[in-house]
């Protein structure tokens, strides 16, 4: 075991800020990997709180599966854009329908799920959690193939960009 908190150590600390002491954590015994392990996880999270992070990170998985989405024939629940811009709080309501229906047209295609998909829609059902829902279900949006819906998706994105902070899109809880 102590072999393996070295390794773990090791690899911590190559990924913790320059302004940290690299001898912080020898100082505590018994809790030298729980203080790395955790100023690891928030560096690395702490980049969410920017603006507009959650999109871009959305907007960054659609590519990378364009050409799965192009060959298939699949109709999914496709929001309109210009139902979401009058529906005002409703955006992370909307926002969910489009990963839900991406989750599921992966999961039915087998095709490698996303992490940044998963935590995001983990996320914001969430936050709708505490929220009493007045938006249109997702079951009533029309129906698009999915070359239209991954056009609808980019579109809804840019408008989202547009908002500039993304607590105007995922719910504040």
């Amino acid at each position: 075991m102590k072999c393996f908190e070295r390794l773990v150590l090791a690899h911590l600390k190559t990924c913790l800020p320059t302004s940290l002491d690299p001898f912080q954590f020898a100082y505590c015994q018994n809790r030298s990997t729980e203080d790395a392990i955790s100023t690891a996880l928030h560096s690395a999270l702490s980049h969410l709180d920017n603006s507009n992070t959650y999109i871009n990170e959305i907007r960054k998985i659609v590519p990378k599966k364009n050409d799965i989405i192009t060959a298939s024939d699949v109709m999914l629940y496709t929001p309109d854009i210009n139902v979401i811009i009058k529906e005002k709080g409703c955006e992370c309501f909307f926002m969910k329908c489009y990963l839900l229906e991406l989750n599921v047209y992966w999961e039915e295609n087998e095709i490698v799920q996303d992490p940044i998909l998963t935590d995001n829609l983990e996320a914001i059902e969430e936050c709708l959690e505490k929220k009493s829902n007045i938006c249109s279900p997702c079951e009533a949006q029309p129906f698009a193939n999915i070359s239209m819906f991954s056009s609808s998706l980019n579109d809804t994105l840019d408008y989202f960009s547009t908002l500039g902070n993304d607590e105007d899109i995922y719910c504040t809880c």
